[in-house]
C-alpha cells in the first residue's frame, strides 16, 4: 500500500473512533481526538486547528481512500500474494470509510451549536456513502479491467461489491 493510502486508512479509522462531544485535531499526519476538557478549547487554538481545515483534511483523506479502493497499487511482491493483500487492504479500507461515516455522525452531535458544520458533516457523510453505493452496483468486470479485484484470486474472500454492500448498514 503506497503512504497516502496507509495515512488515509490510518485516519479514516481514527474518525470512526470518534464519540459524541470529541473534537478531531488534524493538523499531523496522523489524526487525534480530543476527549471533552476545559483546556481543550486553548489547546486547539494554540496548534492552529481551525474547523476549515479539519473540514479540507477530512474531505482530502476521503478522496485519496476512494482512489485506493478504485485503483489499489501493487505490492512487490508474488502475483497471487499482492492479489490477496490488495483485495483485504481494499477491504479494510472500505470499512474504514463506513466506520469514518459513522464517527461523522457523531461530530453533527458534537457541534449542535454551529449548523454550517452540521451540514458539512452530513454532506461529507452522505457523499461517503452514496460513493460506496454507488461502487457497490458498479459492474465488477470494468473494476477488474481497471486493475481492480478479482473472484479468482481466492474464492474465499468475498467480492469488492459484496464487501461494500455488507459495510453498508443504517447509520
Amino acid at each position: 500500500m503506497n503512504t497516502e493510502a496507509d495515512r488515509a486508512l490510518r485516519n479514516l479509522t481514527i474518525v470512526g473512533l470518534l464519540k459524541q462531544n470529541d473534537k478531531l485535531v488534524t493538523t499531523g499526519d496522523t489524526f487525534a481526538i480530543h476527549p471533552p476538557s476545559y483546556s481543550r478549547g486553548i489547546y486547539r487554538m494554540w496548534c492552529g486547528e481551525c474547523r476549515e481545515n479539519n473540514m479540507q483534511r477530512l474531505r482530502e483523506t476521503v478522496e485519496i481512500a476512494f482512489q485506493f479502493v478504485v485503483h489499489p497499487s501493487a505490492p512487490s511482491v508474488e502475483p497471487d500474494i499482492a492479489s490477496s493483500l490488495r483485495h483485504r487492504t481494499v477491504s479494510r479500507m472500505i470499512d474504514a470509510l463506513h466506520q469514518s461515516a459513522v464517527g461523522l455522525s457523531k461530530l453533527v452531535d458534537t457541534y449542535s451549536d454551529d449548523v454550517t458544520m452540521q451540514v458539512r458533516l452530513r454532506l461529507l457523510s452522505q457523499y461517503i456513502r452514496d460513493t460506496l453505493s454507488a461502487a457497490a452496483h458498479e459492474p465488477y468486470s470494468s473494476l477488474r479491467s481497471r486493475g481492480g479485484l478479482s473472484l479468482d484470486d481466492d474464492s474465499s474472500f468475498p467480492s469488492y461489491a459484496m464487501v461494500i454492500a455488507e459495510s453498508q448498514g443504517p447509520l
